[in-house]
């Protein structure tokens, strides 16, 4: 035989060496002790977990010529013939390639066959699930009362597709995830075993990227030991392994910290240009966040993995900075941009929305300008301060008046838009259903979404037909041609007063310049120091 992966190199061969589904596999032998062997077996879990490892298992102490035995010799020809997968007997098939009624018809005539070489003919299907509703109803009455001779055994990863009928005709299995001990005791084992080398960091990270799944730890290990020639490192393994090293994320949220916007920006891009994709650095930043998370709450780092103590103390630094308030405001918007980016392909666009939103989270922790009120008297602020204080008042003041702009008549005339809309492009007119028109200039009007409208304003953003129709319309109601913008509404400053609004400003006084107020509208976020 030619080579052999490592996960089917070192598949358990008997009960005793399937790690960590110990609740079925004494079941199972005392069962086979008993003889009290059913005729369908149903094994359900996560991928990896050794459902079907089982299913082999229990067909060769089944089948062993020297059983039944809950401990199968794997020396007869039996057991031998079922290791080199040779026996007629025992059967697998796969639901997904054989789903049809025909193949259940075929394998019913296949039952009334008596065993050659074994004492049952034993059927292995996985990926039960995917059987067809025909399939399913074919098979009930052969999975209920089968040739004495016959056993089946089902695997399945998503049970609840099945039907109650065949769950009621089965003994159940559930497999567990792998818990992460056994895991990084089964890899340090495999690496004694091929003679590998390799450090604490990068058996930790195999660990957790298997996720519970053992064929998926010793998988990731063999394509890190190929790259490596056997002696595996933490930074072989992060780059073979597609992941984005943590000093990058470290370096992405001091930039942020710092409020450089362009350098974070450039740094994400440097990252994709290496070779990683925008995903996999979204992900790494809610890990990230877990971790701090976990670090901020229980003040340990010792079962996270760093590459080096530069990376570790650059860890430590940023969670002792941020606020668990801050952590989780940030946790939240990563999540958002990440259910984002699954309905939009403008990927790199939501992932810089997402960094002027975390600067916009930081920059609240600056300190508060004092707004005179009953317990602050104006005669307390710094006059630089009072003229920012009065400037701010000015602006928001202004700014209302733009809004009031907006008439009655005004949003009669939108609304007459709108109904034009429906009667030419009703699918248009879904879109901007919800929509205010607010008079921002003279020049330029903006058509506000509601703030949870992301892919509707998305969608007619990207239409260049959907945005001539609405200026068209806009031309002939209002009496001329207006420069149109489209934006979310900022649910947060709903109903708030002008008093409230720069209570609520915690930047340093500085004038807002046109072109940075242009980018707050366009990406409905908080001012920017």
């Amino acid at each position: 035989m030619g080579y052999v992966t490592l996960y089917r190199k070192y598949r358990p061969k008997n009960f005793d060496e399937i790690l960590g589904q110990e609740h079925v596999t004494k079941t199972l032998q005392n069962a086979i002790k008993e003889n009290k062997i059913s005729h369908a077996y149903l094994f359900t879990g996560p991928r990896g977990t050794g459902k079907t490892t089982t299913a082999r298992v229990l067909a060769k102490a089944l089948s062993c010529q020297n059983g039944p035995t809950p401990n199968p010799c794997g020396l007869c020809n039996v057991c031998q013939n079922i290791a080199n997968e040779s026996v007629m007997d025992i059967i697998e098939i796969d639901a997904a390639s054989n789903r049809g009624i025909d193949d259940i018809r075929e394998l019913k005539e296949q039952l009334l066959y008596r065993p050659t070489q074994c004492r049952y003919k034993i059927y292995i299907i996985d990926e039960v699930h995917m059987l067809s509703g025909e399939a399913f109803n074919a098979f009930l009455k052969s999975l209920e009362e089968p040739p004495e001779h016959v056993i089946f055994i089902l695997a399945t990863t998503e049970p609840h597709k099945l039907l109650p009928t065949i769950l009621s005709r089965c003994q159940r299995y559930n497999f567990k995830r792998i818990t992460d001990k056994t895991i990084k005791d089964c890899i340090l084992k495999v690496l004694k075993l091929e003679n590998y080398t390799s450090d604490e960091q990068s058996i930790n990270l195999l660990t957790k990227l298997a996720d519970g799944s053992m064929r998926d730890a010793l998988s990731l290990l063999e394509q890190v030991a190929m790259y490596s020639q056997g002696n595996i490192n933490i930074k072989d393994s992060m780059y073979v392994l597609g992941e984005i090293e943590k000093i990058f994320i470290f370096d992405y949220m001091e930039l942020l910290i710092k409020g450089d916007i362009k350098e974070a920006i450039n740094l994400v891009d440097s990252v994709i240009e290496s070779g990683k994709n925008y995903s996999s650095f979204l992900y790494s930043l809610i890990e990230y966040l877990k971790d701090t998370i976990i670090f901020k709450t229980n003040n340990h780092a010792q079962q996270l993995i760093f590459s080096s103590k530069e990376e570790e103390n650059k860890f430590r630094n940023i969670a002792d900075y941020l606020s668990l308030e801050e952590i989780e405001k940030i946790f939240d918007e990563t999540i958002k941009c990440e259910n984002q980016i699954k309905i939009s392909q403008k990927i790199k666009l939501f992932l810089e929305v997402l960094t002027f939103k975390i600067i916009s989270i930081l920059n609240t922790r600056k300190e508060k300008i004092p707004i005179e009120d009953e317990t602050t008297k104006s005669k307390d602020l710094k006059v630089e301060d009072k003229i920012w204080v009065e400037n701010k008042k000015s602006l928001y003041k202004a700014e209302e008046e733009r809004i009031s702009e907006l008439t009655s008549d005004n949003e009669e005339k939108w609304k007459k838009i709108k109904e034009l809309i429906r009667k030419e492009n009703i699918i248009l007119h879904t879109f901007i259903y919800e929509t205010k028109l607010i008079c921002f200039d003279e020049s330029t009007l903006i058509i506000e979404f509601p703030s949870d409208a992301i892919m509707q304003r998305e969608t007619v953003l990207e239409s260049a037909k959907y945005k001539e129709i609405i200026s068209e319309h806009i031309k002939n109601i209002f009496g001329k041609p207006y420069k149109v913008k489209y934006k979310l509404a900022d649910s947060q400053k709903m109903g708030k007063n002008i008093e409230q609004k720069v209570k609520d400003e915690e930047n340093s006084p500085k004038p807002i310049l046109p072109i940075i107020r242009n980018l707050f509208f366009e990406f409905n976020i908080k001012e920017i120091n």
